[in-house]
């Protein structure tokens, strides 16, 4: 097994491992309510970009990109709304954010569909 088939099912591994694990302290932690639930939508994008921006350069840059991007992002909104503000309650989590990371995701998977070529196999490209 090889290829695109290949990155999809880990991707979708991982992201199931998240969601339940999510869902589980959901349920065991009620006070938080659905909060922790909001982290998934913005790793289906982190995940699904990464594989798609992975076929124009290696996915270990394409992953430390997205992920850096992400941490300047969060932390820009974090300095933005100031520290006492809860950071269950930035724009992410809000439903436009979690509306742009699902777009951002459904780009992502069309670019990684229509470029699946480039994933014959996992190899590094020089």
């Amino acid at each position: 097994m090889a290829g695109t088939g290949l990155a999809l099912r880990r991707a979708v591994a991982v992201l199931t491992a998240a969601f339940v694990v999510l869902t589980i302290g959901t349920l065991a932690l009620p006070g938080l309510g659905s909060a922790p639930l909001g982290w998934v939508t913005p790793a289906l994008a982190l995940a699904v970009g990464s594989l798609a921006i992975g076929t124009w350069v290696r996915v270990e840059i394409a992953v430390a990109c997205l992920a850096g991007a992400w941490v300047v992002g969060v932390g820009a909104l974090r300095y933005v709304d100031g520290p006492g503000h809860p950071f269950a309650d930035t724009a992410v989590f809000s439903a436009v954010g979690q509306g742009v990371a699902l777009g951002l995701a459904v780009l992502a998977a069309v670019v990684l569909v229509t470029r699946a070529d480039r994933y014959t196999t996992l190899e590094v490209r020089t």
